[in-house]
């Protein structure tokens, strides 16, 4: 996964990472667990998101926009004309 992070960010990313890899692995994980703390001190919303698929169900089944895909899928899924396929022989 790519992210594209602002500017200053990436200047203050490409300045700390060398030190970073340089801790021990000890201490490389103790920074990791204060960053997603961190994250989830500012992001309490993440922690209330659905966990199972379960709750998903039913999500897009008044959505307009959702049907015509479905729409457009199933008729695109149908061919009238066959593929000209080639024998091995």
């Amino acid at each position: 996964m790519t992210v594209v992070l602002a500017p200053a960010e990436e200047t203050v990313l490409r300045r700390l990472l060398p030190d970073l890899v340089r801790l021990s692995p000890a201490a490389r994980l103790e920074a990791v667990s204060r960053l997603v703390e961190s994250m989830q001190a500012e992001a309490p919303a993440i922690a209330e998101a659905p966990k199972t698929l379960a709750d998903f169900v039913g999500s897009w089944a008044d959505d307009p926009d959702a049907d015509a895909m479905e729409t457009a899928i199933l008729q695109g899924r149908h061919s009238v004309s066959k593929p000209h396929l080639e024998d091995w022989d």
